[in-house]
């Protein structure tokens, strides 16, 4: 396939937000020592991924939606992640999490993934840092964005 938009992720509208801005960073690798740039990197992925987070709890998702919101996340992760010597991937921990539940197929599927998440999140130890997993109220809150799973109480699972 010709051309610079070759990948179906290339394609998503948001990779016209990251292109400039992976363009910015990779400028300022140049007038950075690694350490400070790859703090700002990681500075600019926390901040990012928490608003995209905050906004996604603004919003409701069909399947589609759901599923385009999935490579859109991929996608600017992996390209902040390129963008440093560093990855950066754990800062869209929640934010992957929050995703890939919205993509469940049905309630069933959507009951058995938020099963997972909060077994991982019990697992996890605190040590002071941002939790990198959704807890199961917020599992449940992420679920009931998917137009197709209205009126089925999810948090009853959990009591």
């Amino acid at each position: 396939r010709g051309g610079a938009e070759g990948t179906p992720l290339e394609q998503l509208p948001v990779s016209q937000m990251v292109r400039p801005l992976v363009k910015k960073l990779d400028e300022l690798r140049l007038r950075l020592l690694p350490a400070a740039h790859a703090a700002a990197v990681e500075q600019l992925a926390r901040s990012l991924a928490l608003r995209m987070e905050e906004g996604i709890f603004t919003k409701r998702f069909n399947e589609l939606g759901a599923i385009q919101l999935q490579a859109e996340v991929r996608l600017i992760s992996d390209s902040l992640s390129a963008a440093t010597d560093e990855s950066v991937r754990h800062c869209f921990a929640r934010l992957t999490q929050v995703a890939f539940l919205l993509t469940a197929a049905s309630v069933g599927e959507a009951i058995a993934l938020m099963a997972e998440a909060v077994a991982a999140a019990d697992g996890e130890e605190g040590g002071g840092k941002q939790r990198q997993r959704l807890t199961a109220a917020e599992a449940c809150r992420v679920v009931s964005l998917r137009v197709e799973f209205a009126g089925h109480d999810f948090s009853a699972m959990f009591e």
